[in-house]
């Protein structure tokens, strides 16, 4: 028995599909940096805010040796340097650590001024690396979004603590001020606000089975790919007991689109039911599907009914989809439960199970030219 893998650029794709959003690393989590707007000893507040897990704690702004506190109501810092590079003690300073669930950072919101002998020009690094430069700052505030999504230090962190630090030079003076003021539209004495996405492994965007010459087409999309190794390739013929029948292995790491091709030559007579078991490099893994594909042994126009046995939904794809269906549901007594007209001419519709007890019932499509019964399970 042999089987066909291949990783395509763009493949047209026919017949029904699965979308799989696992946006959980979609959603942003933030995490607001505090001062205090009568910090006289240097060391500002915290506070999380946000959803999510991304960060375990971040602390507020805390002044570097070289600099003191200048009396306002926002984080006012005087003694920058007057040389025209970066001196090692004066600089603004917050860290953020990041617990167990894998992040990446995606931006840093900051907004600042200075007085008319203030720093001219300030850069920002996290952990050492530079990450942003102002080289003209503004006497009457400026506010910045710093998109981190590029610096690679920044992205795929766990179980580690990020120290920003602001740097002010080109001074006229040293009793020249800068200021780090609210967030327009923020809360009171937000100075910076730092946004990170949780990691998500893959992203699966659709995944597609379909039959050509009695062999099965199997395609999937990833969207994005994250520390994935593979994908197995599970087969079952009545939706609950899977084998592995084959193996892909992953992008890897993606930010665009790739498409793969699997190809079953032996499929199962009457209904085949394909999912993908998705591994990451650390053993973590998720499945995906399952879809289905018919076979010789079985009319081709019959509806096709899954998940086989059923539990929640009832999943009904008909393959003749111009012309319009009835869809009846008995039990084993012969009693009517559900009748439904399918008007639209769509190639799918879905049932609600979930109330009936379990066993055995009989489904009834019908058409102006064709009727099926087909039996199903309702666990």
């Amino acid at each position: 028995m042999t089987f066909n893998v291949f990783s395509v650029d763009r493949l047209s794709i026919v017949g029904f599909f699965i979308t799989v959003l696992l946006w959980l690393g979609g959603s942003l989590s933030a995490q607001s940096v505090l001062y205090s707007s009568l910090n006289t000893t240097g060391s500002g507040t915290a506070m999380t805010t946000g959803t999510g897990t991304a960060f375990t704690s971040a602390t507020g702004f805390e002044r570097g040796p070289g600099l003191t506190f200048n009396s306002g109501v926002t984080f006012n810092s005087r003694g920058w340097t007057i040389g025209a590079t970066a001196g090692a003690d004066d600089y603004l300073q917050f860290t953020a650590t990041i617990g167990s669930s894998a992040v990446n950072l995606s931006s840093l919101e900051i907004r600042y001024d200075r007085s008319g002998s203030g720093p001219s020009e300030i850069v920002i690094e996290a952990n050492g690396v530079q990450i942003f430069s102002d080289s003209g700052v503004s006497q009457t505030g400026e506010e910045n979004t710093i998109d981190l999504t590029g610096v690679p230090s920044l992205q795929n962190l766990q179980n580690t603590t990020v120290v920003f630090q602001l740097f002010g030079f080109s001074a006229s003076s040293g009793s020249g001020t800068f200021d780090i003021e609210d967030i327009v539209g923020g809360d009171t004495d937000v100075g910076a606000v730092l946004t990170a996405a949780l990691v998500v492994p893959v992203e699966l965007q659709s995944f597609v089975a379909e039959a050509v010459d009695q062999q099965a087409y199997l395609r999937f999309t990833t969207a994005t790919e994250q520390n994935s190794s593979h994908f197995l390739i599970q087969r079952s013929g009545d939706g609950r007991a899977f084998s592995t029948i084959g193996k892909v292995d992953s992008k890897g790491d993606s930010q665009r689109e790739v498409d793969y091709l699997f190809i079953d030559e032996y499929p199962l007579p009457g209904i085949s039911y394909y999912r993908l078991h998705q591994f990451d490099f650390d053993g973590t893994n998720e499945y995906f599907g399952p879809v289905a594909v018919r076979f010789e042994g079985k009319d081709m126009y019959e509806p096709q009914i899954w998940p086989v046995p059923a539990q929640d939904v009832l999943q009904i794809d008909f393959l003749d989809s111009d012309q319009e269906w009835t869809v009846q549901l008995y039990n084993v007594a012969g009693q009517l439960l559900l009748e439904r007209l399918i008007t639209d001419k769509s190639t799918r519709t879905t049932l609600d199970v979930q109330q009936l007890p379990a066993g055995t019932y009989i489904l009834r499509s019908v058409s102006r030219s064709q009727q099926y019964s087909q039996k199903f399970i309702k666990k």
